[in-house]
Order: C-alpha cells, then sequence, then structure tokens
C-alpha cells in the first residue's frame, strides 16, 4: 500500500472509501515533497506549454488539462498514474460539500482559491488525513510544509 507507521486515520474513520484515502495520502506525498509547483491563474497560462516541467498546483482549478491541478485533481492524477483509470472522488453523495471531504476541496471561506497556497493545501490535508477535518483557518496561516513527509512504499 503506501505507508508505514503514519499519523493518518482510516479509512473508516475518515468516512472514505480505501481507494479515497490512498488517493488523498498519494496527494499529500506529492504535494509535501513540492512534486508540483504552485502558480496563480494570472501565471500559468503563458507557462502550460514548456516541457520538462513540474505539475502544477492552484486550488482553484479541479484538473486544467491535466496540467493544473487542485488537492482533488492531484489525487485523482496520480491514481491514474498507478493505472486507477477511472477513480473519481464521490464526495457529493456524501451530504453534497457540507461533509469533510468536501470541505477540504472547497474551503468554506470568501477568498480565492487562486490565492490559497500550494503550503496551506497541504497543511489542510494533513489536517484531514490525521484529524478528519481540514482545518482550513489554521491551515492557512502555515508558512512551511508539514513535518511529516510521507513514504509509498510498494509502487
Amino acid at each position: 500500500m503506501i505507508e508505514t507507521d503514519c499519523p493518518f486515520l482510516s479509512a473508516s474513520e475518515l468516512h472514505i472509501t480505501e481507494q479515497e484515502r490512498e488517493a488523498l495520502i498519494r496527494a499529500y506525498h506529492h504535494l509535501v515533497n513540492e512534486q508540483s509547483e504552485y502558480i496563480t491563474t494570472d501565471d500559468f497560462y503563458g507557462r502550460i506549454y514548456e516541457k520538462d516541467l513540474k505539475p502544477f498546483f492552484n486550488m482553484a482549478h479541479w484538473n486544467l488539462c491535466g496540467t493544473v491541478c487542485c488537492i482533488g485533481g492531484t489525487a485523482e492524477m496520480l491514481m491514474r498514474k498507478q493505472g486507477n483509470e477511472d477513480f473519481k472522488f464521490n464526495y457529493t453523495s456524501r451530504n453534497g460539500n457540507s461533509d469533510s471531504l468536501g470541505t477540504l476541496f472547497y474551503p468554506p471561506f470568501k477568498d480565492s482559491y487562486n490565492d490559497i497556497s500550494m503550503i496551506a493545501a497541504t497543511n489542510a490535508l494533513y489536517n484531514y488525513l490525521t484529524t478528519g477535518d481540514s482545518n482550513w483557518n489554521h491551515a492557512m496561516k502555515q508558512v512551511a510544509m508539514p513535518a511529516y513527509r510521507g513514504t509509498i512504499i510498494n509502487d
């Protein structure tokens, strides 16, 4: 699977499927190890065609042509790279966006999602995986990536 000795809650504790948990842990590992590059909407249209770039991260876009993704889009992209071509999150069937997974993907504040840094999003994802609550208010105040780096095994 993915991790050993990790601080993350189980799928049942998070009220998500095992595949959704795996996808989120893969996204966490990807983001915390800065395998994507944060980019604003104003900047990426001129850069998405550059060759040999890291994938881009922006919370305002689920998956823009496979080049710019938010947390959920990054997780889905990584699962597809693992051969699970049909993987999609099913968060809308769990009480719309009022559930904790929906809140992770769609923060409940009026600020522009374009302004959410990769550091803040990674902290919100860490909060979600360890407590079941993304706690965006706390995550938005963070200036560094979470200390836990995660370990991918059996890829």
